[in-house]
């Protein structure tokens, strides 16, 4: 039997999913390997489904295409900021 239930688990891979998360900082704050921690995020990747899998290349896509979407915003910024003077 595991030493951890299943939710336990998942609460420990939702917050390494987490923007900013630093899986060596929870593992310590959880008490666990970090090791084990690393495991059970590569685990739970593995369960994703088509469906989700197919999202998170969308997501991703539309991620890149939003960050070349502020890049040329920024050029554009800095160019009027520019003539304006």
């Amino acid at each position: 039997m595991s030493k951890y239930n299943k939710e336990y688990k998942e609460e420990a891979v939702r917050l390494c999913k987490a923007k900013d998360s630093n899986k060596a900082e929870i593992a310590r704050k959880l008490g666990i390997e970090y090791k084990t921690l690393c495991n059970w995020v590569y685990a739970s990747n593995d369960e994703m489904n088509e469906e989700e899998k197919a999202e998170m290349k969308r997501l991703k896509k539309e991620n890149a295409r939003l960050k070349e979407e502020v890049e040329i915003l920024k050029k554009a910024s800095q160019y009027f900021a520019k003539v304006a003077r």
